[in-house]
């Protein structure tokens, strides 16, 4: 009895280990847009401007992007979303 987990417990553990997940995500992303760095953002920003391949929320989050070293972070949400269209982006051609 001592080494079996309670079903409560069980369900618990699980919602934790979901919850941290989704909090090392986006960790993740955050690390890697600031990895990028601005100027990788610019590139893409301008490139994809050119193209017309942005929505207006998304040349904003850029343009965030496009500011770190002034002070200006992209939010953890930010973060994921400039990913997002990181990857639409280079899909429709964008070399970096």
């Amino acid at each position: 009895d001592s080494e079996l987990i309670d079903i409560a417990e069980e369900k618990a553990a699980m919602k934790s280990s979901r919850v941290q997940q989704r909090v090392d995500t986006r960790i993740d992303a955050q690390i890697r847009v600031v990895e990028l760095g601005e100027d990788y953002w610019k590139r893409l920003r301008a490139w994809a401007r050119q193209r017309r391949l942005l929505t207006q929320e998304e040349d904003k989050i850029l343009s965030v992007a496009s500011k770190m070293t002034v002070g200006a972070m992209p939010t953890d949400k930010q973060s994921m979303k400039l990913l997002v269209v990181k990857d639409r982006v280079e899909a429709e051609g964008f070399l970096g």
